[in-house]
């Protein structure tokens, strides 16, 4: 599974559990990551020229109508 770039320096990490220990960092993706919540990680993957095939506006929209 994919894993935010730099996660293992992120303040903001979270897997869901409150134990966030480095070897966690570098094992268990972000929840923000997966979930594309994350504005710096799209920022991150943007500039190392990695390609998004989905709108992320359009997601986001999709996500908050179904809240």
């Amino acid at each position: 599974m994919k894993i935010c770039p730099i996660q293992d320096l992120c303040q903001d990490y979270s897997n869901g559990t409150k134990r966030k220990s480095h070897h966690l960092r570098i094992t268990e993706p972000c929840k923000s990551f997966l979930d594309m919540s994350c504005e710096m990680s799209i920022k991150i993957q943007l500039f190392l020229g990695e390609e998004l095939a989905c709108d992320i506006n359009k997601i986001r929209r999709i996500k908050g109508e179904l809240k």
